[in-house]
């Protein structure tokens, strides 16, 4: 059954995490109906799994909290403020999409800094942030590679440092770890079993 995750409220050492509600979210497409009426609180800091077959809206609640589209009712409320209406670039969300979407003509390092430079942080606070992402992820050799260059595993580290980069208040991860290999996956979920 594929995955969808939304990691709600995140936080960071100089900031809590924030709860995330959704509320009587409706999408539809066409004829077909993908969210009818979603209800969901995620505490402050919490972990929620959506589980579910494909096509039952999963990646399209991550879509609409993220502010890549727009419901056609309903409310997603960050922090005690409804952002349904804002554009994506003011709701400091970071999502891992199912397909990267890495920049072809930007290294490692320059993917994970993107949103760091859009955020206009200075050059040598950029590049430390990179460097200690893609060290968190386990590529600090790989920074000056290009995604062609990578395997699909590395590609979705590269992926996740980047949304990790920018401390955002809510982290969206659509089938995040599904094309790491086991080892990989349990030492990015923190487990005490990887060495």
């Amino acid at each position: 059954m594929p995955t969808a995750v939304a990691a709600a409220g995140v936080g960071t050492a100089a900031r809590a995490g924030v709860e995330v509600r959704l509320e009587n979210l409706r999408r539809r497409y066409g004829g077909v109906t993908a969210l009818d009426g979603l209800n969901l609180t995620m505490a402050p800091g919490e972990l929620v799994a959506l589980l579910g077959p494909s096509g039952c809206g999963k990646t399209t609640a991550l879509r609409l909290v993220a502010g890549l589209e727009q419901a056609d009712s309903g409310r997603v409320v960050v922090a005690g403020e409804d952002v349904t209406g804002q554009p994506t670039n003011k709701r400091d969300v970071g999502m891992v999409f199912q397909a990267y979407s890495l920049f072809p003509h930007m290294t490692a390092w320059q993917n994970v800094a993107f949103g760091l430079q859009m955020r206009k942080v200075d050059t040598a606070r950029r590049r430390k942030r990179a460097g200690d992402m893609l060290e968190l992820v386990g590529l600090s050799g790989f920074a000056n590679r290009f995604a062609h260059q990578l395997s699909g595993g590395q590609q979705q580290r590269v992926a996740l440092a980047r949304a990790l980069a920018i401390e955002p208040k809510v982290l969206l991860l659509d089938e995040p770890l599904s094309a790491l290999d086991a080892k990989v996956r349990a030492r990015l979920r923190g487990s005490p079993r990887s060495s």
